[in-house]
């Protein structure tokens, strides 16, 4: 397995790969949902490039950056083990050098979900992206759906500006017990470890109130919402929303094309979740050790 910090030794690598390129974009804290994605790269023959970077932008100032839960020997070896070819691991004054200036910003899914209480975190997110993928050029970019926001945001930008890839959705990988799997689920202790299994069981019950003829979202959504808000150590629900899963606006009825999402405070964690109405009603099998 290669590993890169400077543009221009990736770059060198890369005009000499013939094959097509699937790759995985991660801040590092890498886990089984990251090895679902570079699973699904694997599976369709061509070299995963896995790129590492713990991006200072898309962090608030009150946000957990300083305390993020990434360790680059440990990506490393994650990635080496399940059979990436390339990592590239940038410094940020590798991608940031002085005078730096720009930003990309997509102007649909504001004002929604996550982009309330973070207005500029997908400005930092899809400016990240694009320079990745101007420097990896891969065929295929893996996203998980755990991050739906931003994974629309992605795909706009990819659109819009035309960018020669594809983008590939991949099912929320989850625990167990249904907790989707998060870099951020290492700040829980036991106990609120166990409360934040409640978010996708609350989730699970919105979807349940549709499937039993509900369709108010106001009834639908009290279901789920109530679910979490009675368990103990006080989780803050920041959000729980019934939204259009293209348009991410909110519905006034609920129907096969909804996405129920929520974000969820617990402990020192945020954690975000989410169920399509109509999606599959299983479990994400983990991958990767």
């Amino acid at each position: 397995m290669h590993v890169f910090e400077r543009i221009s030794d990736f770059r060198l690598w890369r005009r000499q790969e013939l094959a097509p390129i699937e790759y995985v974009a991660s801040l590092g804290g890498l886990h089984a949902g990251h090895g679902a994605l570079i699973e699904a790269g694997r599976s369709r023959g061509g070299r995963v490039v896995c790129s590492l970077f713990l991006n200072p932008r898309q962090f608030g100032p009150t946000e957990d950056l300083g305390r993020y839960p990434a360790s680059l020997e440990e990506d490393i070896a994650y990635c080496e083990r399940e059979g990436v070819s390339a990592v590239f691991a940038p410094t940020p004054d590798e991608l940031f050098p002085g005078g730096f200036a720009t930003i990309v910003r997509v102007d649909s899914y504001r004002g929604v979900l996550c982009d309330r209480a973070r207005p500029r975190h997908f400005d930092a997110v899809c400016t990240i992206v694009a320079m990745l993928l101007q420097i990896v050029d891969p065929d295929r970019v893996y996203f998980g759906k755990k991050d739906y926001q931003q994974m629309r945001f992605i795909e706009r930008m990819v659109a819009d500006l035309h960018f020669m890839v594809q983008v590939v959705e991949v099912e929320t990988v989850r625990e167990h017990d249904g907790l989707a799997m998060s870099t951020r689920n290492r700040y829980l202790s036991p106990r609120h470890r166990r409360v934040a299994a409640s978010i996708f069981k609350g989730l699970r019950a919105s979807r349940d109130m549709y499937q039993a003829g509900h369709t108010d979202p106001s009834t639908v959504l009290a279901a789920g919402r109530s679910l979490i808000e009675r368990q103990p150590a006080r989780p803050r629900v920041e959000y729980f929303e019934a939204v259009n899963r293209r348009t991410l606006m909110p519905v006034t009825a609920i129907d096969e094309e909804t996405l129920i999402a929520t974000a969820v405070h617990v402990g020192g964690a945020r954690l975000i979740d989410n169920i399509e109405i109509a999606g599959p009603d299983r479990l994400a099998e983990p991958t990767g050790v």
